[in-house]
């Protein structure tokens, strides 16, 4: 028995098509995970094996109609959405990372008499916060990340801290009816409070 095309995603009176609901054929998700991948839709297409029309409108109209088919945008936004969800997994890694840095105390890696302790003792927190660990003629030495690189950072990704911007003419000398603007940032602790300066030379 047939199964209906919302179960298999493909339209059983039209092989190798798309159904406008359900998952897509394999042809049509190798299509889309190059075209995410790399934005090039004629080149995807073919890449995918998918059937050539016999001129370039035809190739053209055949890829639009495909790019605009609701089950093939519905998997882009699919894939959209995961690579945003990983993005914020990541950033949240990397803020994890840099407020174990911040947290260090050098206490916890030393005991009284200035021996460091034994790493595996420490948690895993405190274990990335410890740039390298080196063997000297006076011993061992440990050292940690910098704190203030690490709080430079964290103040980049949240907002707090945004380059200078300098538009100036690639490099060449200024003439008349050009200007040349820098915008300067002014770090304060609440974003909303970040404010801009501009200055203009004719």
């Amino acid at each position: 028995m047939t199964k209906p095309a919302a179960a298999t995603g493909v339209d059983p009176s039209r092989p190798n098509r798309v159904s406008t609901t359900g998952k897509l054929s394999p042809k049509r998700e190798l299509f889309v995970q190059q075209y995410y991948a790399t934005g090039d839709a004629f080149a995807s297409y073919d890449l995918a094996g998918l059937p050539k029309r016999a001129n370039y409108q035809a190739q053209r109209l055949a890829i639009y109609r495909l790019r605009t088919n609701p089950a093939v945008k519905a998997r882009l936004r699919e894939m959209a959405e995961a690579s945003l969800e990983n993005l914020k997994e990541r950033r949240g890694k990397l803020v994890d990372h840099l407020n174990s840095i911040l947290s260090a105390d050098i206490s916890d890696y030393i005991d009284s008499n200035g021996t460091i302790t034994n790493l595996k003792s420490l948690s895993l927190d405190q274990r990335f916060a410890v740039k390298c660990v080196k063997v000297t003629n006076h011993g061992r030495h440990l050292e940690l990340y910098d704190k203030m690189k690490a709080i430079e950072l964290l103040a980049r990704i949240s907002g707090l801290m945004v380059d200078k911007v300098d538009v100036t003419s690639n490099g060449k000398t200024v003439g008349q009816g050009q200007i040349n603007v820098v915008f300067e940032v002014v770090t304060k602790k609440d974003p909303k409070d970040v404010t801009e300066s501009a200055t203009v030379h004719d």
